[in-house]
């Protein structure tokens, strides 16, 4: 399992973790329209992938997952973007890649994602910003440094 990202402060979170070579790989520079670094991406995460979670909204990310999915794989939307997801008859018909979307609203899939963290030992880093720091968290957002997540405390402990 290989996870991609543009930004180096998530990535160096994962390789962290020491999960192997290919855990954390930069597709910063990776476009969907490039064949050869398509080809190339696949064979930094060890081959084309059998599934591909999609959790950003980014466009050019879906894109790039329907390209790197191996044939009759999967790829699974999370993230919401404002623009239409692009999915090319070349995708569906030619491919076979399935696309699936999830909330992580039912209760069984949040109980399997909470047992698969607690049984991989995954830690979730935060930074937390109260109410009355709301601007700064907003700052924070748009930078391209944000490692984890940034979350609101609501109530000070």
């Amino acid at each position: 399992m290989s996870t991609l990202d543009t930004r180096e402060p998530p990535l160096e979170l994962v390789r962290g973790l020491r999960l192997g070579p290919d855990a954390a790989v930069n597709i910063k520079d990776a476009k969907a329209s490039d064949k050869d670094a398509v080809a190339k991406l696949a064979k930094d995460v060890g081959g084309a992938p059998d599934a591909i979670i999609v959790a950003t909204d980014a466009i050019p990310a879906f894109e790039l997952a329907l390209e790197l999915v191996k044939k009759h794989g999967l790829m699974m939307v999370v993230g919401q973007p404002a623009d239409p997801i692009p999915v090319s008859y070349l995708h569906v018909i030619f491919k076979g890649v399935t696309v699936k979307g999830s909330l992580l609203a039912n209760p069984g899939t949040c109980k399997e994602m909470v047992d698969l963290v607690a049984e991989k030992n995954i830690e979730v880093r935060t930074k937390a910003y109260s109410l009355d720091t709301i601007d700064d968290l907003i700052s924070d957002y748009h930078k391209d440094s944000p490692a984890g997540k940034l979350v609101v405390r609501i109530k000070d402990e």
